[in-house]
């Protein structure tokens, strides 16, 4: 059913859902057999669904209210998401610049690389990185530097 709300964009209410066996049966649906759902759509695109159920029995009009505080949770959802991205986009812009400020400030290489590195873990959220750098004589790649790593082994690999 709930495929339905949100492929259907409509909402759905069932005041005898303890007999409705393509609902989700679960202990203590007894004490809601009134169910219903309203999607949660915000610019024409769903994004899930609300359910609510009680005792007693749902009105036509308690529907409506749903879709309505369906609609103004759809928003908020979204919004709250959009500040998400933006606030990560803004995290990664400003790494970038810092990257940017180590390697026109300094002739370090070693610590370029650390900056970069620093940089690189923190915004994709992984544990370790490294630089291997091409050694053009022996066609190998060479560690230059690493950040994270729990052992040297990654300083003595050839590739």
């Amino acid at each position: 059913m709930n495929g339905q709300v949100v492929s259907g964009g409509r909402p759905y209410r069932n005041n005898d859902a303890q007999n409705a066996s393509y609902l989700f049966p679960h202990e203590g649906s007894n004490k809601c057999p009134c169910v219903a759902a309203a999607p949660l759509a915000v610019q024409g695109q769903i994004i899930g669904s609300l359910w609510v159920g009680r005792a007693r029995p749902l009105a036509a009009s308690a529907l409506h209210q749903l879709t309505a505080i369906g609609e103004m949770a759809a928003n908020a959802i979204h919004r709250a998401t959009m500040h998400e991205k933006m606030e990560r986009q803004l995290r990664r812009l400003a790494a970038l610049h810092a990257v940017d400020a180590a390697i026109s400030s300094s002739m370090n290489l070693p610590l370029t690389l650390n900056i970069l590195l620093g940089h690189v873990t923190s915004q994709l959220e992984v544990d370790a990185a490294a630089v291997l750098l091409l050694n053009p004589q022996r066609q190998t790649l060479e560690f230059s530097a690493g950040h994270g790593f729990h052992s040297t082994a990654i300083e003595r690999s050839l590739v």
